[in-house]
């Protein structure tokens, strides 16, 4: 034993064969187990399963011969919930804070200065953006941890191809729809109602795209068995992350309109409770042991109530939009749009 600490202990070993390895104090879950070459850190780690031996005792199973390094360390998940729960309940604290100072002191202007409406258009929702990456990164930590190494990596594949799909099912139409309404705001019901409906047809193109793309690396997997074949959790999250991109992108589309009418810190503001939410029930279907499928639930409950709030936002704040199916604009956009995508 080359350390010894209330929270980690670090053995090293000298192996000619494998073996077990006992340590003899208690068993208690919230325990974890490394190991790691003799004078590596701990970036070569490799966790281990502690095993209950002789009904007290910590005991672990050292696979390979040769000099190892064995760290014990105390992590219990309360601990790591408990962290996370006061984050989230401090940042909901400082979120209602802001939102409390912005209703109190600020004061909309029929003709505002052109510095502060800047400052307002664009501080703001910068601020707010960073606000939100506090709260991803923190999300991160817990679900790296929750979901392992080999979920994790499923779960960055699943979410790189819904994002391409994303992308394109977007076709930049959100940028379009700015620039147009901000020049002549009597376009806006006549824009929002045809992004809309090319966004759907766009979308239910792309799905079938996504299905073959599916088919396909399944293929792959069971052709060459050394390449690992897409698996039935890939294919949920991915069915319901292909129904969540219609209504994210519904409410990119309403949050463009609102850029438009220079309202910038409407749509800002309301993807920070998003956020809270978000990783709030992330982190709920995570200990319930739903993986990385109920994140993917998750962002399409989300996305819905997330197109609900900004079309309530809108009509209560900016215009009610009314149906002016345009089908020549709509083969404008789509040849316009392109370069906006790329």
């Amino acid at each position: 034993i080359s350390r010894y600490t209330a929270n980690d202990v670090f053995v090293d070993v000298n192996l000619s064969d494998r073996g077990w390895l006992l340590l003899g104090d208690a068993y208690f879950p919230g325990w974890k187990a490394y190991i790691r070459p003799f004078g590596a850190d701990e970036s070569q780690e490799t966790e281990l399963t502690i095993y209950r031996a002789n009904s007290a005792f910590r005991a672990v199973y050292l696979p390979d011969d040769g000099q190892w390094t064995v760290r014990f360390v105390y992590s219990p998940m309360s601990f790591k919930v408990g962290l996370y729960v006061s984050f989230l309940a401090m940042m909901t604290l400082l979120m209602l804070l802001l939102y409390w100072l912005w209703g109190r002191y600020y004061r909309p202007e029929i003709e505002e200065h052109d510095v502060k409406r800047v400052a307002k258009n664009s501080l703001v929702p910068m601020g707010l953006s960073l606000f939100n990456k506090a709260i991803d990164f923190a999300f991160a930590m817990l679900y790296v941890r929750l979901l392992g190494p080999a979920g994790t990596g499923e779960w960055y594949f699943v979410v790189a191809i819904y994002g391409f799909f994303e992308i394109i099912s977007r076709y930049g139409l959100g940028t379009l729809m700015t620039r147009d309404v901000a020049a002549d705001r009597n376009q806006s019901s006549r824009y929002l109602t045809n992004v809309l409906s090319l966004r759907t047809l766009l979308w239910a193109i792309c799905v079938p795209l996504m299905g073959l793309v599916v088919f396909g690396y399944w293929t792959v997997g069971n052709i060459w068995p050394n390449l690992q074949a897409i698996n039935a959790q890939e294919v949920q999250a991915l069915m319901l992350l292909a129904l969540a991109m219609l209504f994210a992108n519904y409410a990119d589309a309403l949050s463009s309109m609102f850029m438009a009418f220079e309202k910038m810190e409407y749509p800002a503001g309301l993807t920070n409770g998003v956020a809270l939410l978000k990783v709030a029930l992330g982190a709920a279907v995570l200990l319930l042991g739903w993986g990385y499928v109920g994140l993917a639930a998750v962002s399409l409950f989300v996305n819905i109530l997330q197109v609900i709030w900004l079309n309530v936002l809108l009509r209560s704040t900016l215009f009610k939009p009314q149906w002016k199916w345009d089908w020549p604009l709509q083969r404008w956009m789509f040849g316009v749009s392109g370069p906006l995508m790329i």
